[in-house]
Formats: C-alpha cells, sequence, structure tokens
C-alpha cells in the first residue's frame, strides 16, 4: 500500500515537471540578448524565484539606447507577454546589473537596469577591400590610442 502510494505521488511529480512552462527574456539588443528576439535562446531562461515569480538577472556592457524586450513561453512566439513590446531605456553607456522578472499569475513583467559603473563603448568600425577578397576587416585601437 505504501509503494502504491509513493508510486501514485512520483507519477504526479514527474507530470507536473513534465508540463512546467519555461520563460525565455528575448529582444532587440545583441549585447543584452546575445541572439535578438530568439526565443530559443536557452542562455536568457528565466528561472522560477518563487511561487509564480520567475527571474533573469544579467551583467553586461551595454551602449546608452533603448532596448525593446517581451518575454517568450516555452521557446516559441505562441505565447508572449506583454502583447507588445516594453522598453528598457539605457541613459548611459556602461556596465550594467539588468533584472527581467515574470509572474506567470497575471502574466506582469518588468526589468530594471543598475548602473554599475560608466563606460566608453567605442563604435566598431569595419573595413573592406580587394587585399583581402572583400572580406571584413575590424579596425581595433590599442592601449596607447593608436591603431592596433
Amino acid at each position: 500500500m505504501k509503494k502504491s502510494i509513493f508510486l501514485i505521488f512520483a507519477a504526479i511529480l514527474c507530470a507536473i515537471g513534465m508540463n512546467a512552462s519555461t520563460y525565455t527574456a528575448v529582444g532587440s539588443s545583441g549585447q543584452l540578448f546575445g541572439n535578438t528576439w530568439d526565443p530559443g535562446y536557452t542562455a536568457n531562461d528565466l528561472t522560477l524565484k518563487s511561487g509564480t515569480l520567475y527571474e533573469l538577472i544579467k551583467e553586461v556592457t551595454l551602449s546608452a539606447g533603448d532596448i525593446q524586450w517581451k518575454i517568450a513561453k516555452d521557446h516559441a512566439w505562441t505565447y508572449s507577454y506583454p502583447a507588445g513590446n516594453q522598453t528598457l531605456p539605457i541613459n548611459k553607456s556602461g556596465k550594467y546589473k539588468v533584472t527581467f522578472t515574470y509572474n506567470s499569475s497575471n502574466n506582469a513583467v518588468s526589468a530594471n537596469a543598475e548602473l554599475l559603473e560608466e563606460v566608453v563603448v567605442l563604435p566598431k568600425i569595419e573595413v573592406k577591400g580587394a587585399w583581402d577578397s572583400w572580406n571584413t576587416v575590424e579596425l581595433l585601437k590599442s592601449a596607447d590610442n593608436k591603431n592596433a
């Protein structure tokens, strides 16, 4: 009898785990999301913090500007929250701690970007030419501010 109850309980727990949903932060910034607008990119999956509250925290260097974002369910676009995109304003270029939250009981989303350190983000400069079969070459600067 005890073994039967245990097996039933184990089957219920397994079924609940198999039907658990996954929530992923997706958006317009390659700096923040890696792959832009990719609900299948598991590096941006939120983790269950408590009850119905999910969270993703990332520390990353961001350029100033607005970042569009939302939360996708089960690595697909079938369900995403909110219906329209959210905007996360980044006022200064720098290193940020960005926190995304999602509450599965009411589909409430939020994002917060905390500036940890202001930095200068230089634009990426590329050149192409016949000397390299028209492949893109990125120009870099060395620490002493001379061309590398």
